[in-house]
């Protein structure tokens, strides 16, 4: 793990702006590989992030993301409603601060069978996934769906660096996979294909940046201007999509313009606060909204 987290370390240095670096101890972001996140990427090949005084450390999977926050690696780090309720018990300080987008499509669950395949074998099914990550909470929405008996479910561990290494067989055992976008571009490739999606309404995901309130508290003028670059960003998008995508597409492993597209008709970013509806149901959820940057 220390060889990993040297690594990951170099590379976020990598990622660093050439420019001469003009202030001191810039706060440090995490974020791990999501389409949600090109604001972030655009921001950060654009030198705001630098303005910001923030630095980027980029992460291929959701686990190795809270490693590098739970190593004290990064200040702050992205994720979903179920990894901050997870960080939040050994974190009580932990608040959201930076509510960027919800998945529309962009949390997935894949298999190499069709779903009525699924539902009426009585085979026994591989799954796997990141545990401990709302991967989990897909692969129940998905379960509960379709009245799977869990008895049928064999969970495999496993980061998303090795989920998309795998490959379709069709006459293989029944095989199923969650992942999120741009993973289950390299899983098309390898024969698998989509059965479920966030595109349904009651699979709620959301993002956010998340740090200690203390950090928020004596660093307020860095985050509103963290979440100003995020907002730039998305208005750049608008403006000229096919440059946004220049700009990040190394970000993402150089997918096509008409893929990265498709990606980002699958999440809804938010530039302004939450609908009525939406913020209702974060509040039912128990998800803090009070520190949010509006």
């Amino acid at each position: 793990m220390k060889s990993r987290m040297m690594g990951l370390i170099a590379a976020a240095l990598m990622l660093s702006s050439c420019s001469e670096v003009t202030q001191k101890d810039p706060l440090v972001l995490s974020v791990d590989t999501w389409i949600g996140l090109a604001p972030f990427y655009y921001a950060h090949s654009k030198g705001w992030l630098e303005e910001a005084n923030v630095q980027l450390i980029l992460t291929p999977s959701i686990g190795e993301n809270l490693h590098i926050y739970e190593s004290g690696a990064s200040d702050m780090f992205t994720a979903t409603q179920h990894e901050y309720f997870r960080e939040r018990k050994t974190h009580p300080d932990l608040v959201p601060i930076i509510h960027y987008d919800r998945s529309f499509g962009g949390d997935i669950v894949m298999a190499n069978k069709t779903n009525e395949e699924l539902v009426n074998s009585g085979d026994v099914i591989d799954l796997y996934l990141e545990t401990d990550t709302v991967n989990e909470e897909m692969a129940n929405y998905w379960i509960a769906d379709n009245n799977i008996s869990k008895k049928r479910v064999r969970i495999h561990a496993r980061d998303q660096d090795e989920i998309v290494k795998m490959k379709s067989d069709g006459a293989a055992s029944p095989m199923v996979l969650v992942t999120y976008n741009p993973h289950n571009l390299i899983l098309e490739r390898n024969g698998f294909h989509e059965i479920a999606s966030t595109k349904n309404d009651n699979y709620l995901v959301i993002d956010a940046v998340y740090a200690s309130s203390h950090l928020y508290r004596t660093h307020k003028e860095t985050f509103y201007q963290l979440s100003d670059a995020a907002k730039r960003a998305m208005k750049a998008y608008e403006t000229d999509p096919k440059e946004f995508y220049e700009k990040v597409k190394p970000y993402f492993g150089n997918p096509t313009y008409a893929q990265f597209v498709a990606m980002k008709y699958n999440v809804q970013w938010f530039a302004s606060p939450p609908s009525a509806k939406l913020t209702q149901r974060l509040k039912s959820m128990q998800f803090p909204i009070k520190d949010l940057i509006r």
